[in-house]
C-alpha cells in the first residue's frame, strides 16, 4: 500500500448500518479513513465541517435528504471543494444514472454487482483522479 493510499479520507453517505460497519472493518486494511453520514443533510455538514475528503461514496435512497438532494445542494454551494463523488446504490435504472452524471458524479456503482474489496479499489482509483467506473446495464 502506498503512502498516497494511506492518506485517503473518504466521506461515506449511507444509511445502512451494516454497510457502514463493513467499511469501518476494512478501513485499517485498506489504509483509508472513512467518515460516515446517514443522509444527505448530514453529509453536507460533514463535508463543510470536516473536509476536505479525497472522495465521496454516496447512496441514493436514504430517509429524509437523499443522495440526489445532496448532489443538488453540493452543486449550489460554490464554496465546497470539487470532491469526486461515486454513487453506490442498488438503483440501476438509466434515468438515475443519467441524472447523477448530469450532476457531475465520477462513478456509479450498483451495490449488488461489487464486493467490498472492489468498492474500495474503485474509491481509491477515483480519489487518485483516474477513470471511474459507471455501471450501465
Amino acid at each position: 500500500m502506498t503512502d498516497a493510499s494511506r492518506n485517503k479520507r473518504v466521506l461515506v453517505i449511507e444509511d445502512e448500518p451494516h454497510i457502514q460497519e463493513i467499511l469501518k472493518a476494512k478501513s485499517g486494511e485498506s489504509g483509508m479513513e472513512f467518515t460516515f453520514a446517514g443522509n444527505g443533510a448530514e453529509g453536507l455538514v460533514m463535508l463543510r465541517e470536516h473536509g476536505p475528503f479525497s472522495s465521496i461514496l454516496l447512496d441514493i435512497r436514504m430517509p429524509g435528504s437523499d443522495g440526489m438532494w445532496f448532489l443538488e445542494e453540493k452543486k449550489k454551494d460554490a464554496t465546497l471543494p470539487q470532491t469526486p463523488v461515486i454513487i453506490f446504490s442498488n438503483l440501476s435504472a438509466h434515468d438515475f444514472i443519467d441524472r447523477a452524471i448530469a450532476f457531475g458524479v465520477k462513478g456509479y456503482l450498483v451495490k449488488a454487482n461489487h464486493s467490498v474489496k472492489q468498492i474500495i479499489q474503485e474509491v481509491r482509483k477515483c480519489a487518485d483522479h483516474k477513470a471511474c467506473t459507471v455501471d450501465r446495464y
